[in-house]
């Protein structure tokens, strides 16, 4: 009698070597995109809690019935106000929003960027003036800024 070997060939792995690698290539640039998708998002999310924030202070301070330019107390925590909003440093819109600076880099008026490496990926707060109300603009949170 004679025993009949069973596996694959040669032919048969190089065709499923292929195959695993024509799904990497078509799946890697998919995983590379998340992370700026992720980013984008990020950075939209604090746009939203900017927004928010000023809202919830400006309420709080229309509540308390105090002057546009007095500040207010947000959870235990001073918001500096100005104009009826927060100003736009740390210790007004960065209070009222709680952003956190490990999560987030901070800069200049108030710019609020997804990460050191990525500056120009950002949400802007604009504070209030006598005349406008505040802005948030996170305009720059594209794909090219944040990949």
């Amino acid at each position: 009698m004679r025993k009949r070997q069973s596996g694959f060939t040669l032919i048969e792995l190089v065709v499923v070597i292929v195959i695993l690698g024509i799904l990497a290539a078509t799946a890697l640039p998919r995983f590379i995109s998340i992370t700026t998708d992720a980013r984008i998002a990020k950075v939209k999310g604090m746009a939203g809690s900017l927004a928010s924030g000023a809202s919830l202070a400006h309420a709080a301070q229309l509540v308390a019935a105090v002057q546009p330019g007095i500040s207010i107390s947000m959870e235990g925590a001073t918001v500096t106000m100005l104009n009826g909003y927060p100003t736009a440093d740390t210790p007004g819109i960065g209070t009222a929003a709680n952003v956190s600076t490990t999560d987030y880099s901070v800069s200049g008026s108030y710019i609020v960027a997804a990460d050191t490496g990525h500056p120009n990926c950002a949400a802007i707060y604009t504070a209030a003036t006598a005349t406008l109300p505040f802005t948030v603009t996170s305009a720059s949170a594209t794909s090219a800024n944040c990949s």
